[in-house]
């Protein structure tokens, strides 16, 4: 994941518009296969980062409903605690 520090707004747009683009067709057992994967591959090659994954939940979250973020954050606790 990239950091979002420094990205105008209009980027950082774009990168949502993009991230969105590509899961919105997933159910969710497929968008956490997914972020797992990420997160496997990720930590296999030394660049995972908790702190993006949480910009990540954070760029995300006002497309969520307060179950799926809840749920979301549950999984990026498990997640951090295996870190």
């Amino acid at each position: 994941m990239k950091q979002l520090k420094g990205y105008s707004c209009d980027k950082v747009r774009d990168m949502e518009k993009a991230a969105l683009d590509k899961y919105k067709d997933m159910n969710e057992d497929a968008l956490v296969d997914a972020l797992l994967d990420n997160v496997r591959k990720s930590k296999a090659d030394g660049t995972y980062s908790a702190a993006e994954l949480m910009q990540f939940a954070e760029m995300m979250s006002p497309h969520l409903t307060q179950e799926k973020r809840e749920r979301l954050a549950n999984l990026i606790r498990l997640i951090n605690s295996d870190v």
